[in-house]
């Protein structure tokens, strides 16, 4: 498969945020990621906080 890269235009505001998040990370992996590994990065979070919430620990018990 041969992905191509896209431009994204992101306003002033979300690119600060990007940045303290890029910032976050770095501490955290010892390296500085791309721009597009921390958006790949808050994608695959979101999803899996997604797939967390639908499958709750207590869905379908009573509280009775």
């Amino acid at each position: 498969m041969n992905a191509k890269k896209v431009n994204v235009s992101v306003n002033p505001e979300t690119m600060e945020l990007l940045k303290e998040i890029r910032g976050t990370l770095s501490g955290e992996l010892g390296f500085v990621p791309s721009f597009s590994q921390v958006i790949q990065h808050l994608i695959k979070q979101s999803r899996t906080n997604r797939i967390e919430s639908d499958v709750s620990p207590n869905q379908g018990e009573s509280n009775g």
